[in-house]
């Protein structure tokens, strides 16, 4: 998945709450960061990701690369 799926997931989840504050009151979050994060400002924070169901992971490659390591 990538940055954008993961913000058009949380867009649609914070839509699902109602709004952006019934979305950060219901989840203990920042409504301020969590637009940030939708709006491709800042990157989801482990928190974010946990109330999507996600996880980071981080991978590497040789550049000009054109499949996984090789």
């Amino acid at each position: 998945m990538d940055a954008e799926a993961v913000r058009n997931l949380l867009d649609k989840h914070v839509r699902e709450s109602g709004s952006l504050r019934k979305w950060a009151k219901q989840y203990n979050g920042e409504a301020a960061f969590a637009c940030r994060v939708i709006n491709g400002e800042r990157e989801p924070s482990d928190t974010i990701l946990n109330i999507l169901g996600l996880e980071r992971v981080v991978t590497y490659r040789k550049k000009g690369s054109k499949t996984n390591g090789k």
